[in-house]
């Protein structure tokens, strides 16, 4: 039996802690940023005026997938573990574990002083029923359900997961960043409604409460500290450790114009800006009052995600076109600079900087070769059908994304339909399984946090159960989730990196997606915000203000 208590894993060699690197506006917005400012100054509170790169319009992070969905909810809800800066789990909620010498039976006890933001306790039992609502959808959660996974509550802490199969990736799956973390609910909402159906009531147990009386859908999201929270004892690393606040009060702006944005973060008016674009960052850094930080120092990795049940691109050699044509130089130029500062090339599948991170399968892949895709799109059979590119034109990334996509299929000879719409828009036409001339899609462009892909089941990219995939692309190859389940099931840590070894040799052969490199943005502050943690997202517990 296998014992485990708080890991102190966070610290450094001999317990010591680590230390950790690290305009126009609208009169409404204009109004409600200086009402704002008056009631904060009115009530001397620190206050984060935040605006993000988009707005979540859906609070429930089972039901939406979206990063900011997530962003949200780690402001609101806890998990059970978390990933530290080694992408590590590390236990959150959770105060002791055992796992049993057979590895098929895990008990886990919650910390003390758990508290939901209604009063109620945190019990064993809102746990459970959060993680079977997560495992509705989730793709480890799935995992799990095909080892046999079931629960028991033992007692208002404590409660016991057993598997009919082994495996130690159990806690890995627990401690998912993000597609999708493991929030728990209380066990009302998390038992009331399917996965797909939005919760009706946003109350979690996290280092924030959200304030929906201040809700505003289309200008503002409004966060208190949740002053019950007992924080763990470690210090911060990435989305582990202890999540003390030493603000009173974030509230989201939602500002779509980056123009305005910028012009408010100047004068002050706003705090914090998430992914401005690049074009803009020399303004930014002129200002003694704003400060420039990378805080997710493993980036967002680009891709382009092929639609595997449409004519060319439903064959390898339609697929090795496609990335035989890409220059990931080119792509990341257009979207970060010319400079390199803020990009590089990525050839790994499980994103780059990570556990996982290999280019096997990949050393011949790096240099563009048109020649060689065009010859390809001839063995693939591609004969002039239209081939219909999806792209965002409210995110200056995928639209850029999307255009170099389009310029670069026309280069080799493809006869291409570049279609912008807004995001909302471009995520709901990816349900459309009909030939372009019908409304369906070839390939659309996309980014994802590199440190979520370092997990072969978390990595929803590599999914490969065709009509079951939760991502849109339907790709199915039977062989990669052989080798997938391999991985779930292998116990010994060396067999495992041999199996995401030939993972990535598999994915670099079937292409369900074709990399395009990492960026790296950074996050514009004013420098009266202070000791911003290092995450995938910008996080509001560790940071200050004065």
């Amino acid at each position: 039996m296998i014992k485990n208590t708080p890991k102190r894993c966070l610290d450094g060699p001999q317990g010591k802690p680590r230390k950790h690197r690290g305009i126009a506006r609208t009169a409404l917005l204009a109004a409600g940023l200086a009402l704002g400012a008056m009631t904060a100054a009115a009530e001397d509170l620190k206050v984060v005026r935040y605006v993000g790169f988009s707005e979540p319009k859906t609070l429930d992070p089972v039901a939406s997938w979206l990063a900011v969905s997530f962003q949200h909810s780690y402001m609101v809800y806890d998990t059970l573990f978390s990933r530290d800066a080694e992408g590590q789990a590390q236990p959150e909620m959770v105060d002791s574990w055992e796992i049993s010498d057979d590895n098929k039976t895990f008990t886990f006890t919650l910390r003390d002083g758990l508290m939901f933001h209604d009063g109620s306790p945190v019990e064993a039992a809102d746990a459970v029923a959060s993680i079977k609502r997560w495992a509705q959808k989730d793709s480890a959660g799935k995992m799990l359900v095909s080892f046999g996974m079931d629960y028991e509550v033992i007692d208002a802490k404590t409660f016991k997961v057993t598997l009919e199969q082994p495996s130690l990736f159990l806690i890995d799956a627990f401690a998912k960043p993000t597609v999708g973390p493991l929030f728990v609910m209380r066990e009302e909402e998390a038992s009331k409604f399917s996965s797909t159906e939005p919760v009706d009531t946003i109350i979690g147990s996290g280092p924030f409460k959200f304030v929906k009386e201040e809700h505003r859908p289309g200008a503002k999201l409004v966060y208190a500290k949740n002053e019950e929270y007992i924080p763990r004892d470690e210090p911060p690393s990435w989305l582990a450790g202890g999540k003390k606040v030493n603000i009173d009060r974030v509230e989201w702006v939602v500002m779509p114009d980056p123009s305005s944005t910028l012009n408010a973060l100047l004068t002050g008016e706003i705090d914090v800006y998430e992914r401005p674009p690049l074009d803009l960052l020399p303004i930014m850094e002129a200002d003694p009052n704003v400060a420039l930080e990378v805080v997710n120092e493993h980036g967002m990795i680009g891709y382009i995600r092929p639609n595997h049940t449409q004519v060319t691109f439903d064959t390898q050699a339609g697929r090795q076109a496609l990335s035989y044509a890409i220059d990931q130089a080119e792509f990341l130029r257009a979207v970060a600079g010319v400079d390199g500062k803020y990009w590089s090339e990525c050839y790994s599948f499980f994103g780059c900087g990570g556990r996982y991170e290999t280019e096997a399968g990949m050393e011949g892949r790096k240099d563009p070769d048109p020649e060689k895709a065009k010859a390809l799109l001839e063995e693939a059979g591609y004969n002039g059908e239209m081939v219909a590119v999806l792209g965002a034109s409210n995110s200056t990334i995928l639209k850029e994304f999307s255009i170099t996509l389009a310029n670069t299929l026309k280069n080799v000879g493809v006869n291409v339909d570049l279609r912008l719409s807004d995001i909302a828009s471009m995520l709901a036409s990816r349900k459309n399984r009909d030939i372009p001339e019908n409304g369906g899609w070839s390939m659309f462009p996309m980014t994802s946090m590199s440190f979520t892909l370092d997990d072969p089941i978390g990595n929803f990219w590599l999914a490969s159960k065709c009509e079951e995939n939760i991502y849109a692309g339907w790709p199915c190859n039977d062989h990669m989730e052989e080798l997938l389940a391999a991985w779930a099931h292998e116990t010994d840590p060396e067999k495992a990196k041999e199996l995401t070894r030939q993972i990535q040799v598999e994915a670099s052969e079937d292409l369900p997606i074709v990399l395009l490199g990492q960026v790296y943005y950074p996050v514009a502050h004013r420098t009266s915000v202070t000791d911003l943690v290092k995450a995938p997202q910008t996080v509001f517990w560790g940071m200050n203000k004065s």
